[in-house]
Parts: C-alpha cells; sequence; structure tokens
C-alpha cells in the first residue's frame, strides 16, 4: 500500500513522529511518502501573492493524496494557535476531497507541551470528512517540550521527555501496523469539528512583536525560508540592509524563527524571549542542566518571571476585554 504522511513540525518533535510512524510501515513492506505541511501552507501563499512557481508542490501534494491507500496527517499543538496545522491544510483550497476519494485508511498524531487540546481529533475528524467509507486506524498525542518563547525554560536549562513517551509513539507506530493487517477494526474518535481562535488572539497579542538584533544577524535567511507565514522577507539588493523584514501583520508568533536562528537575534522582548533557551529536537543539550517536564504550576511562574512588565500592561487589559467579549458571545 502507499501510505502519505502530512505533518506540520515547529521545532523538530512531530516530524520526529512521522518519520518513525513512516519507518514502521516501511519496514512492513508499505510504501511512504512524507510530506512537510508547513511547506505546502507556505506555497500556497506565495501562489496567492503571484507566484506561480509554487504550483508545482501543490500539484505534487493533492498527486501524492489522490494516489495514498492509506493517510496520516499530525501536528504540534499549540494551544494558542490552533489555525496551524489543523484549520488550513484540510480546506478544500489544499486539500480538496476529490483527492481523498482512494484513501481506505487513515490516522493522525500530534505532540503538546504542558498545554494540551484536541488537536488530533480535528484533524481525524476532517479526514472523516473527506471520505466517509475510510477506515479509523487510531490517534496519537505525544507530551513534549514546550516550544513557544513565553513557556520555554531559562537559558542553559533544557526539558527532559521521559523515555516513555517515545515507548508509547512506537506502541502507537506497532499498533498501526496491526489494525491495517485486521479485517475486523472498528476504532473511532472524537468528533470535534474545529478549535475555538480566540486565545489564538490574546496569546499573539500578550507574546507581541518579534525584534531582530542587527548585531546578532548574520544574513543567512534562514528564518525566511522557515516562516509558514511568509512574515519575514529578505531585504531590498540595494545592500544598505542586511536583517529581515517584518510583516508583523503576517506574523503569528509561532517561534519558529525563534527557535531556529543559529546566533539568536531574533527575540520576543515582551515575553523576554532572550533569556529564554531554544528548543529544537535532536539539538546538543549536553552544556545544559536538564530539568522534568515542567508542572503547571512551574510553567505560571516560568511565564510570569520572563514578562516584561513595562510592556504587557496595555496587551493584558486589552486581552481581558476579549476573552469577556468571547464569554459574553458564547453565553
Amino acid at each position: 500500500m502507499k501510505v502519505v504522511i502530512v505533518y506540520f513540525s515547529n521545532t523538530g518533535t512531530t516530524k520526529y513522529m512521522a518519520e518513525s510512524i513512516g519507518k514502521s510501515f516501511s519496514d512492513a513492506g508499505h510504501s511512504v511518502q512524507m510530506q512537510d505541511g508547513l511547506l505546502i501552507v507556505k506555497a500556497l501563499r506565495q501562489k496567492e501573492n503571484g507566484k506561480h512557481s509554487t504550483n508545482q508542490v501543490l500539484s505534487a501534494y493533492q498527486t501524492n493524496l489522490f494516489q495514498a491507500d492509506v493517510i496520516g496527517f499530525g501536528s504540534f499543538v499549540n494551544t494558542m494557535l490552533p489555525t496551524i496545522g489543523v484549520q488550513e491544510i484540510l480546506s478544500e483550497k489544499i486539500s480538496p476531497s476529490h483527492c481523498f476519494q482512494n484513501m481506505k485508511y487513515y490516522f493522525s498524531f500530534s505532540s503538546h507541551g504542558s498545554l494540551s487540546n484536541p488537536t488530533c481529533h480535528v484533524l481525524a475528524d476532517k479526514i472523516r470528512r473527506k471520505n466517509t467509507t475510510a477506515v479509523f486506524l487510531g490517534s496519537f498525542d505525544l507530551r513534549s517540550r514546550e516550544n513557544h518563547p513565553a513557556l520555554q525554560p531559562p537559558r542553559g536549562t533544557f526539558d527532559v521527555v521521559p523515555s516513555s513517551s517515545y515507548q508509547m509513539l512506537q506502541k502507537f507506530s506497532e499498533s498501526l501496523i496491526n489494525h491495517l493487517n485486521s479485517p475486523d477494526i472498528s476504532l473511532t474518535h472524537h468528533r470535534i469539528a474545529f478549535l475555538p481562535t480566540f486565545p489564538q488572539s490574546i496569546i499573539k497579542l500578550m507574546t507581541g512583536p518579534i525584534k531582530i538584533n542587527s548585531d546578532l544577524c548574520i544574513g543567512c535567511y534562514k528564518c525566511v525560508e522557515i516562516c509558514p507565514f511568509n512574515a519575514l522577507s529578505v531585504p531590498s539588493k540595494d545592500g544598505t540592509e542586511k536583517i529581515p523584514s517584518v510583516s508583523h501583520l503576517d506574523c503569528q508568533r509561532c517561534a519558529r524563527c525563534f527557535n531556529t536562528c543559529p546566533t539568536r537575534a531574533i527575540d520576543f522582548p515582551r515575553v523576554g524571549g532572550c533569556r529564554r533557551e531554544q528548543s529544537v529536537y535532536g539539538q546538543d543539550t549536553s552544556k545544559l542542566k536538564q530539568n522534568d517536564l515542567p508542572s503547571f504550576p512551574q510553567l505560571v511562574s516560568r511565564f510570569l518571571s520572563g514578562l516584561n512588565w513595562k510592556c504587557i500592561a496595555i496587551p493584558i487589559v486589552a486581552s481581558s476585554l476579549i476573552f469577556v467579549g468571547w464569554m459574553i458571545m458564547k453565553h
């Protein structure tokens, strides 16, 4: 069978999950195709901006879906940014229903920090709506490290994911193969069609805009390459400026650039990003002090200790008003 696995990975953990699951399918004799969902979404935005060369990226992605017998979708869970990897990738613009007509089986997976949400169930439900005759193989949510600067550990420290979490991932991978070979499979998943977007508005306001330190920036433009929202762009070619241009309107505060900048030139001053350790799967942690994954009280303490209170007062008031307005509308 042909297996297509689409993953949204912010700092590498979900990509690792996709590769681990893919290896299990490959070892069982199936053909596996991996797709980076953030690159697909980036290609769509470039297409909308008139860059027709990206049509090939979207066309190849849709062809792979159409030819697949088994389709899996995975995403990092960011409670603040539910639209990344969930609401957009499975829209008709990117993943039209006719591309799923040959799908026989499907599954979903996600990775989350201290604050989980039902992303993997949302993914599964959206896939089911594309082809209601396909068989559900299962879902899995992995507890991982924080990947948002407002919640990441102080410089010089590192949150360690227990080995038991990765053992559970391996068991899930094996269960997918077992269910695929079982003629009487009857798994179900929670029917959750969407996630609320108001937390995104609040945290975007609280986190504040990024700031690029011109003294530390070396002009490698890795941040421009990996930004899924095209919020960063290469400056003009006249040589007067080397640091990337930033569109604060397009930036969604996903912190992918913050976590991957090789010189730590990117900061979120409002939440003390310069005082936080970067989070990238597979990074060298030999010189970092290791911590257990934080409990909720520890997470709150970590968040509050990094805030720049002079900058955060107005956003706190505005965020509170947004939340109160949302509660009033809800009731």
